[in-house]
């Protein structure tokens, strides 16, 4: 004889379980754009937040203190506006700039030989040669490049590292804003054709589609930083539209389309790895070539122009400047019998005044 009693009873317990853990919303589950969410060490972007700031001359190319102050502008106009982001979502957000790491000094000069910094203005995750002492839980780190190139964010570092954004001269506060978002788990709505014609339609204004001051932080990205803890309406219908996307396909589509920004890039035994911009090497790169010979230094739309060393398998080395791929401007040229000429060049030539050293 059945039990009505307990039938009854276990009935309840169902009905209970299901209004206290009501299903997930369709496209949520493992959407490739919630990897982020709380997975760096900066972990939410909520509360009180210290941004460490660090401008760096690469070159000798110092900051003047005009450009400086124009920068730190941008800064605060940036957090003014996320500060204000947050509160439109009922989260709160104090972010203090401090600048520099609590060296005394915060600005930083890096040449051709600093490899860790060369590193991180390259994308790279790493930053050795920073105090073991100094702990980077939720304190952000932003790199002011004087400099153009590609402005980029490294997320997922370890509790013992910084995740850290790369911000270039002549870049504002809707650029700066963007990077930052990234650290905190935000992610480009750009990465796939799929998604961001879905992100076109449901969110057209989204700083993650542009990065325009104007430009709202939309539901989703809300979401990914903290400031809320479900997707609204909006973002899930967003994630239901976009759920089929995996990374695959995103690596695919990348391969496909034309590179930009931090790539490493191989092709008939010639290697690349730097900035990228259209498909072009444009930024600081390293290319090696089939015979060993390497380039390392500034590229102008594939050109070596600016500041670079080239190194010949035979020992040789040249440092110094570059444009349209010809040593012109002042550099030093080293035999491999260790012999230098220290002066003037053009188009490849020795020119003008220059001191010989045997």
């Amino acid at each position: 004889m059945l039990n009505f009693r307990r039938i009854l009873a276990l009935c309840l317990a169902l009905m209970m379980g299901l209004l206290a853990c009501p299903a997930r919303a369709s496209g949520m589950e493992e959407h490739l754009l919630l990897d982020a969410r709380m997975a760096g060490s900066c972990a939410a972007l909520t509360g009180e937040i210290e941004l460490l700031t660090i401008f760096v001359d690469l070159d000798g190319d110092e900051w003047d203190a005009q450009d400086m102050l124009e920068m730190n502008a941008q800064i605060r106009q940036a957090v003014d506006a996320l500060e204000k982001d947050a509160a439109s979502y009922g989260a709160q957000l104090s972010i203090r700039v401090t600048p520099g790491f609590g060296w005394t000094d915060t600005t930083i000069t890096i040449n051709q030989d600093d490899s860790w910094a060369a590193e991180i203005l390259a994308g790279m995750d790493d930053m050795p040669g920073l105090d073991e002492g100094h702990k980077y839980i939720n304190r952000p780190v932003l790199f002011l490049i004087n400099d153009g190139g590609r402005s980029f964010a490294s997320t997922y570092a370890s509790d013992d590292m910084a995740e850290h954004a790369a911000v270039f001269r002549g870049e504002d506060a809707g650029t700066i804003r963007h990077e930052l978002l990234h650290l905190f788990g935000a992610r480009d709505f750009y990465i796939h054709d799929a998604i961001e014609a879905a992100a076109k339609t449901y969110f057209p204004d989204s700083i993650m589609l542009s990065t325009d001051e104007d430009k709202a932080v939309d539901s989703l990205t809300a979401y990914l930083v903290g400031w809320t803890s479900t997707p609204d309406a909006q973002a899930q219908r967003f994630l239901t539209d976009t759920r089929r996307i995996t990374q695959d396909d995103i690596s695919t589509a990348h391969e496909q389309n034309i590179l930009s920004g931090y790539q490493t890039v191989e092709s008939d035994g010639i290697s690349y790895a730097g900035l990228m911009e259209d498909g072009l090497y444009h930024g600081l790169g390293t290319i090696t070539w089939a015979d060993g010979s390497t380039y390392t230094g500034d590229w102008l739309w594939g050109t070596r122009t600016g500041k670079g060393t080239y190194t010949w398998t035979n020992g040789c080395t040249y440092s110094g400047d570059y444009f349209n791929n010809e040593r012109t401007g002042n550099g030093v040229y080293t035999w491999e019998t260790g012999e230098s000429y220290v002066g003037g060049f053009s188009n490849n030539m020795f020119d003008g005044k220059g001191i010989f050293t045997g």
